[in-house]
């Protein structure tokens, strides 16, 4: 369920609460008993909506490749492939990040976040489709003058691999960096759903 998804289910939650205690003001009458329209489960419903904490925000522009590589930076040279996909793990599209197997080859993405909390502990995650059984990714975090994380993911071509890695900072802002690692079959694949979260 999105954060947006959750804020209006709150919302309209709420209203529906406000708007049964202002009719039985208006009206001067006590608010319905529970075995009108104030029953239990409805009770608890609300109750539940108003109490759950908002999913995270994720801090990542255009996380999921939906307008191509909007808000993403990128490096390839003619060896390596960085372009919009119609294979997705959710969503329309996701993004083909590949290098032609040992051949040396060169690409890589990345975006910068600004504003975290200094001090703060953050997760970075994504899914990632492995072009060839071995093929595999890096991904990592970098603060300006160091690097603050890394987790390096082999997957397989029949399935989605999910990574994630979490981290505290220093400085306020950092850079998502993701890049595919050579293989004998090739490397890299596509990848989907990329997640900067607070914890």
């Amino acid at each position: 369920v999105s954060l947006a998804a959750t804020n209006v289910a709150k919302l309209l939650a709420l209203l529906f609460c406000l708007a049964i205690v202002a009719a039985a003001m208006v009206q001067r009458r006590p608010l319905p008993s529970l075995r009108g329209l104030w029953s239990a489960p409805l009770i608890l419903l609300m109750l539940a909506l108003l109490a759950s904490p908002a999913a995270a925000q994720n801090l990542l522009v255009n996380p999921s490749f939906e307008d191509g590589l909007a808000g993403w930076g990128y490096l390839k040279d003619r060896a390596g492939v960085v372009e919009p996909s119609s294979t997705a793990h959710d969503g329309a599209a996701g993004l083909l990040l590949t290098v032609p197997g040992t051949m040396p080859g060169a690409a890589s993405i990345w975006q910068d976040v600004r504003g975290l909390s200094k001090g703060g502990r953050y997760c970075v995650s994504a899914w990632f489709l492995s072009l060839s059984d071995g093929g595999g990714f890096g991904m990592a975090v970098d603060e300006p003058e160091q690097r603050v994380a890394e987790v390096l993911v082999y997957g397989h071509p029949s399935g989605w691999t999910w990574a994630r890695t979490c981290f505290n900072v220093e400085k306020r802002r950092v850079r998502v960096r993701i890049w595919p690692s050579p293989g004998l079959m090739g490397g890299g694949g596509w990848v989907d759903s990329v997640a900067l979260v607070a914890q």
